[in-house]
């Protein structure tokens, strides 16, 4: 049997060579194929992994509602909300009040905020060794092509606009959810 070494949520699995291979550690099995290439298949047996999101978002309504779609849609997400951008970066940091909360695995990022703004905030987090392999999401009513533009050249990982009713914004959210949850790769490797 192949060696699997874990670190945090994620493993690596040693071939007869000693070459490490990611794999997600007790969510996902590999299945070896043809050619030595490798599949990852979610195993149905274990229960869904929960993933952490922070939201940074000022406007209270906005947060009730994103409150109600993850209840309905986005089961096996724990959402945290932070109100402005010095209150994300005290969470993210571990400050305060702050000091055992979970680092978040994608945050859903508001632009326009008071205190520190979402521009300012996404620049903070990239150009922190530790905080920077967390996926952005920036979810403004901001479509300005400044502020698209700017976001991307911050590096976030994403740029959509807060539909204004709600079905609307329960399907988007749900689309993202599933991306992130089921799609893409979780944030394995970052510093716990």
């Amino acid at each position: 049997m192949p060696e699997v070494r874990s670190f945090g949520r994620m493993g690596f699995q040693a071939d007869k060579v000693g070459r490490l291979t990611p794999i997600a550690y007790g969510l996902y099995t590999t299945i070896p194929r043809l050619r030595s290439s490798t599949h990852i298949l979610r195993r149905p047996d274990l229960p869904a992994w929960t993933m952490e999101v922070l939201l940074v978002e000022d406007s209270l309504g906005d947060v009730r509602l994103m409150q109600e779609i993850f209840r309905e849609v986005l089961t096996s997400v724990h959402m945290h909300v932070a109100n402005d951008g010095l209150e994300a970066l005290s969470f993210l940091r571990r400050e305060g009040l702050n000091a055992n909360a979970s680092r978040p695995d994608l945050i859903l990022l508001d632009l326009n905020m008071p205190k520190m703004d979402g521009r300012e905030l996404l620049a903070v987090i990239k150009n922190d060794a530790l905080l920077r392999i967390i996926p952005i999401v920036v979810l403004t009513t901001s479509g300005a092509e400044e502020d698209i533009i700017t976001s991307y050249a911050l590096q976030a990982s994403s740029y959509l606009r807060k539909p204004l009713n709600f079905a609307a914004l329960k399907a988007r959210m749900e689309v993202i959810g599933r991306y992130w949850l089921d799609v893409a790769l979780p944030n394995q490797l970052c510093v716990a």
